[in-house]
């Protein structure tokens, strides 16, 4: 079975900026959120740990390893999206962020998480996975057909299961 738990909470989250593939680590309260999740996934019989690339992710999954004791893998291709000129500034709900020209192309984006995803997938036929990442990578899992999640949406340390489905 395949897990996604987005990172714990950083400054730029609860000041709400855009934080993108800025390399920031979590905050007092990201450290407790974490401290409760790992509590709460011990049941899931976790063989494996992915984590993207950045501090907070790697913090989020040191952190859930302290009660799991599993390998960690880091992956660069679960980092987030990275935002350009927009990392650092106030979210604006009105913005339209694919019309800035300095922002990771959503399409190279999708696809190199969709990879790395659909390889866990297969992996995940004979181990249980959690990845730990961030929210761009997890909106891309809800607009693929081939998943199904156990949520739409996840706030700083929420974790989903993540089912794969047959395209057929």
């Amino acid at each position: 079975m395949l897990y996604f738990v987005r990172h714990g909470q950083t400054e730029f989250n609860a000041t709400n900026l855009y934080m993108g593939s800025l390399d920031l680590p979590l905050n007092e309260l990201g450290i407790v959120q974490v401290e409760t999740l790992a509590q709460r996934i011990f049941k899931l019989d976790l063989h494996l740990i992915v984590s993207s690339d950045l501090l907070r992710a790697r913090q989020t999954a040191d952190i859930i390893n302290k009660a799991l004791n599993v390998p960690i893998f880091i992956s660069e291709s679960l980092r987030e999206r990275s935002l350009g000129s927009l990392e650092g500034k106030t979210k604006n709900q009105t913005i339209d962020i694919e019309k800035f020209h300095d922002i990771e192309d959503y399409f190279k984006f999708k696809d190199r998480v969709l990879k790395t995803i659909f390889t866990l997938g297969e992996i995940s036929r004979c181990l249980n996975i959690l990845i730990v990442s961030h929210s761009h990578v997890f909106k891309i899992l809800t607009k693929c057909e081939n998943l199904v999640l156990e949520k739409e949406r996840l706030a700083n340390c929420e974790y989903s299961s993540v089912r794969f489905v047959s395209s057929t």
